[in-house]
């Protein structure tokens, strides 16, 4: 019994089994840097910080302590298959119940069926569900005489005339073992009923509401009513959780993504194109003209480690990572080390036909060495900031889609308030990286849904 996943499902356009490797991961060092970076499970960095941020807002993981919540935690166990409608699994449990007569009548055979329990999504009559949770009791025919020799042999009659292609067992029991399975779930165990008990313990441990549907002692097929737990359950072990039907995955208030995820979220802010875009591939270089060996994206919290200037702006503090994000080149290599630091203010305004990400530099301070911009200083901002805003923009879209009617996605990139060449040699070009599309913007099977304009 357990939360089951519809694989065929999708949550921002992810397949649920994605946030389910990334929760089980996350919960080993619950970092970010390290699930964002889970080479097995996302083809980039972006894909990692966006099932992240949709980690947060779904309640997965907590935003305030970055622990996995009770929610993620069942996200984390949960199975990720096809669910089936109930009807089918009516059909399935009614064949189970025809074998288990068939067993019963056999007076010459070696086992009976005495007690089969259900419990879990059948028994809540869902409408779809992803098994058939079931807990049985069976039993040895033997003698009353007590002759197991006797009964051995049997066993023993039995599985030399199962037929051909029969497997390599050593042991009696486990032969019994063998037979009974092949005439309770024939040939092939059907995957609905992959997790049926064959003792009590697991439904006595988790104490939950079950039903008697089939006794021997009393013919076979039994219409009892509902308990609230099982008879001998004294109750829900200790440790365990609640039982999850369902897991809540209502995103909360859409806003812009922790912008920490370009350097993996490590302190120093270091960004590392190769590590973004798994290599220095021809992604990472139309996004990045040159390798930005000394780019750094900054927040409040942040370690300096060497980096050779400390911008006013993070002296002052105030930059959580979405609202406002510090981004830096420093030229360490000319004399006296020469550097531009900018604030990028972002925020999502919503409404029903429209969803509307605005952005704006709100602060751009240059090295005491350098008393004017340099615009080939501006480079490697540009391409970071284009990267923020792009993914923003992607998750806007997967989110926008997963609503009846999917609105209009804009970028509105604020150039008025800046000078002649930081309009020229940043915005614009901002703007173009975006706009040609020269850093991906909308998900793998959309068009260009997105427009940007400059203000």
């Amino acid at each position: 019994m357990g939360l089951t996943l519809d694989r065929n499902d999708t949550i921002a356009g992810y397949r649920p089994a994605i946030f389910k490797q990334a929760l089980r991961s996350y919960a080993r060092t619950e970092n970010p840097g390290n699930l964002v970076d889970l080479k097995s499970v996302f083809a980039n960095r972006r894909d990692g910080a966006i099932v992240f941020e949709e980690c947060l807002d779904r309640g997965l993981i907590d935003q305030a302590s970055l622990k996995r919540t009770d929610a993620g935690d069942h996200m984390a166990r949960a199975k990720a298959k096809p669910r089936t409608p109930i009807a089918r699994a009516d059909v399935i449990l009614e064949q189970l119940l025809c074998r288990a007569e068939i067993i019963n009548a056999d007076s010459d055979g070696f086992s009976f069926v005495d007690e089969i329990w259900l419990f879990g999504s059948v028994l809540r009559r869902a409408e779809t569900v992803g098994d058939i949770d079931l807990a049985m009791i069976c039993s040895r025919n033997v003698p009353d005489d007590d002759d197991y020799d006797a009964y051995q042999a049997r066993v023993e009659d039995r599985f030399d005339r199962a037929g051909a292609d029969l497997p390599s067992l050593r042991y009696w029991w486990e032969k019994e073992a063998w037979l009974r399975e092949r005439s309770l779930f024939g040939l092939k165990r059907h995957p609905l009923l992959a997790g049926v008990e064959d003792d009590l313990l697991d439904l006595e441990a988790l104490a939950v509401p079950c039903r008697l549907i089939f006794d021997r002692r009393r013919g076979g097929r039994v219409d009892d009513p509902i308990l609230e737990r099982h008879p001998q359950s004294p109750g829900r072990s200790a440790g365990i959780g609640p039982a999850p039907h369902s897991v809540d995955l209502t995103p909360g208030a859409l806003r812009p993504m922790d912008g920490r995820w370009v350097p993996g979220f490590q302190d120093w802010g270091e960004v590392c194109p190769s590590s973004i875009f798994r290599g220095w591939t021809k992604d990472a270089r139309r996004v990045f003209a040159a390798y930005p060996w000394n780019l750094r994206v900054f927040a409040d919290g942040y370690k300096q480690n060497d980096f050779p200037w400390v911008p006013e702006a993070l002296k002052r503090g105030g930059i959580d990572g979405r609202s406002l994000l510090l981004v830096v080149a420093v030229d360490a290599g000319a004399v006296d080390c020469c550097g531009v630091s900018v604030v990028l203010s972002r925020r999502i305004e919503i409404t029903d036909d429209k969803w509307t990400l605005y952005a704006e530099m709100v602060d751009v301070e240059l090295h005491h060495a350098r008393p004017v911009v340099d615009p080939q200083s501006l480079s490697p901002i540009v391409g970071a900031i284009a990267l923020v805003l792009a993914a923003d923009a992607e998750r806007m879209v997967r989110r926008a889609a997963e609503l009846p009617t999917m609105p209009a996605i804009a970028i509105s990139l604020k150039r008025a308030g800046l000078v002649d060449m930081l309009q020229r040699f940043l915005i614009d070009q901002i703007h173009k990286k975006i706009k040609s599309r020269v850093v991906a913007v909308e998900p793998e099977g959309f068009g260009r849904i997105v427009s940007i304009k400059c203000v």
